[in-house]
């Protein structure tokens, strides 16, 4: 810990002085502070992707391990299988599947995810086009 000194803190135990504790830093949690306030503004979208990839598999079910995998990936919080999924009880559910593991499986099918954002704009270009003949 003592080679990570910009975001943690080192100080002495209350009881026992020779036993170092750790703490964050106040730029360690301000930094912390900002990226739970990314995920809250972009929360929309990331439900859309987590969307997205269940309406590309068959049984619209995937393992949390592979979520787990593509986190970074996703852009999802580190507690999305605790918190973001419950407050979509609408379009997620976690269910058991067939080899026992958790997953992720969608409600909800929308079909404005279908499309991708890149065939939207075309579609908006060609309509735009069309109205100049």
């Amino acid at each position: 810990m003592r080679v990570y000194i910009t975001p943690v803190q080192e100080f002495p135990h209350p009881k026992y002085p020779s036993l170092p504790c750790f703490k964050l830093t106040n730029i360690a949690l301000n930094l912390h502070n900002q990226e739970q306030l990314v995920y809250q503004n972009c929360e929309s979208e990331i439900v859309e992707r987590l969307c997205r990839v269940l309406m590309m598999t068959r049984e619209k079910t995937v393992h949390f391990q592979s979520f787990y995998n593509l986190k970074w990936d996703l852009g999802l919080p580190d507690d999305f299988d605790r918190n973001l999924i419950m407050k979509y009880p609408d379009c997620f559910r976690v269910v058991k599947g067939s080899n026992g593991l958790a997953c992720l499986k969608l409600l909800k099918w929308d079909d404005e995810f279908v499309v991708s954002a890149l065939q939207r704009r075309k579609e908006n270009v060609d309509l735009s086009v069309s109205n100049l003949f």
